[in-house]
């Protein structure tokens, strides 16, 4: 089965995080940028890669006759980004100097929301703005 390359980016970059999230406390002290500022931003970075993928997989085939801006992809890439946010916390519980905290799952809800709708308003634009009422994708 052909993977599709937008979702082999997200994949990789949940993957990043993941890694990221495996880090021991001790070894962060360099960090000094707000907890919830980076929760945020990275899962800005996959809510915008997961609606880029819903947009152009799941999107094409539901709104191919009209350019409708697609509301169940951005529902969608915020259930999954949230939902990998939620196991991320629960998996730094397991991580020595770290640990759950559900105000970071919430920002990473919010930076998913916000990456998903920018992408997808993005996408949605230059196809209104170019006159194209097809949703096949670059």
């Amino acid at each position: 089965m052909e993977m599709d390359l937008r979702l082999a980016v997200a994949i990789l970059w949940m993957i990043a995080i993941f890694a990221g999230s495996s880090i021991p406390g001790k070894d962060l002290g360099f960090i000094t940028t707000p907890d919830y500022i980076l929760h945020a931003g990275e899962y800005a970075v996959l809510g915008g890669l997961l609606g880029w993928w819903c947009f152009f997989n799941i999107g094409r085939a539901s709104h191919a006759d009209k350019p409708l801006f697609p509301w169940a992809c951005l529902a969608l890439s915020v259930a999954i980004g949230s939902a990998y946010g939620a196991l991320d916390e629960l998996h730094q519980g397991f991580v020595s100097g770290r640990c759950q905290d559900p105000r970071d799952w919430v920002s990473d809800t919010i930076g998913c929301l916000a990456g998903a709708f920018l992408v997808l308003f993005y996408i949605y634009w230059l196809r209104k703005n170019n006159g194209e009422t097809n949703t096949s994708g670059p």
